[in-house]
């Protein structure tokens, strides 16, 4: 992680929702850094869900992958 503290946070649903700026992998050039996103119920102290969202170079889409299933990856557009 580039910071211990969450660059967002919010709830929703009786979810909250943490969002931590990573570092880049490998020193690549990217229009934003790698973010980690996680959402906890209250109830519970594990995660209900966390993915890393990844910009493509260009900043018109994002690799979004489920940190629970690595091998679960998809591209969404950005709506910028």
């Amino acid at each position: 992680m580039a910071e211990l503290l969450p660059v967002d946070s919010w709830l929703q649903d009786e979810l909250h929702f943490f969002v931590f700026r990573l570092h880049p992998p490998d020193g690549t050039e990217l229009a934003e850094p790698p973010l980690a996103v996680f959402a906890m119920h209250p109830a519970s102290k594990d995660p209900l869900s966390g993915v890393v969202v990844t910009s493509s170079p260009n900043g018109e889409a994002a690799e979004v992958t489920d940190l629970r299933d690595p091998a679960n990856v998809y591209t969404a557009p950005l709506g910028l």
